[in-house]
């Protein structure tokens, strides 16, 4: 049994509101038979996890668009634990507080991020520090503590206040206005450095510091794998390398 990422942050598009209901209305009442995802173990003792496919294929991955009532109304169906398909795939739902603890403090290493998130980011993170597993992971964490002391962490946000400052006063909010595009735009495409010029702007500096720490935190601990790999402080974290 995997863990999967929550999609309920993904930027809607640019459809319009009544196209989008109605869509979302008829992929939540498609006709689709509740049956068990699996028969258990005989002799287990386990329950069955109750569910329906939804749609062929894409099962109910629009719902995604909707995941806080459609979720609710999961959990008011079939309890904390539940299934549906989504995108050719089996999903495993895990809902309520009580579930979700037992998922992500995962105690007894019963949940793999590496296969949860695999799945759907996988080809854009590959073995990123959230793609890996238990001692893996933590190696791989402890690294990264380097750049995220309290002087590092002051000294980016010296950086970054006075570019986002200068942002926000150019904003025009309207009932038009797009939170999450002009979001992007000042955080990630209008910044000095992007271009690779970092003499545009003094505080950016902080950004060579970083990865300084990180690669003297990767060379302390014997490499990137902990192998004692000498490429392991050029390579830095979460990359095959």
């Amino acid at each position: 049994m995997t863990s999967t990422p929550s999609l309920s942050m993904l930027p809607r598009p640019d459809i319009s509101g009544r196209a989008l209901s109605l869509g979302l209305r008829f992929v939540e009442h498609y006709p689709s038979p509740r049956r068990p995802l699996a028969p258990p173990p005989a002799g287990s003792g386990l329950r069955p996890v109750p569910g329906r496919p939804g749609l062929p294929y894409i099962g109910y991955a629009p719902m995604v668009y909707d995941m806080i009532p459609w979720t609710r109304k999961m959990f008011a169906e079939f309890g904390p634990v539940s299934w549906s398909r989504m995108f050719g795939s089996d999903a495993v739902y895990v809902l309520g507080p009580e579930a979700q603890e037992v998922v992500w403090l995962n105690r007894d290493k019963a949940f793999s991020n590496e296969l949860g998130f695999d799945h759907f980011t996988g080809p854009f993170f590959r073995r990123g520090l959230l793609m890996l597993d238990f001692d893996e992971h933590l190696h791989h964490r402890r690294i990264m503590q380097q750049a995220f002391t309290r002087p590092r962490l002051l000294g980016y946000l010296d950086m970054l206040a006075p570019a986002i400052a200068e942002d926000l006063a150019g904003w025009q909010p309207s009932d038009r206005f797009r939170f999450y595009t002009n979001a992007k735009q000042m955080l990630l495409l209008n910044r000095p450095g992007v271009s690779g010029d970092l003499s545009v702007w003094e505080g950016w500096v902080h950004v060579g510091e970083y990865v300084a720490e990180v690669s003297a935190g990767v060379a302390g601990s014997g490499g990137a794998d902990g192998r004692g790999d000498p490429c392991g402080s050029r390579v830095g974290v979460g990359g095959d390398g």
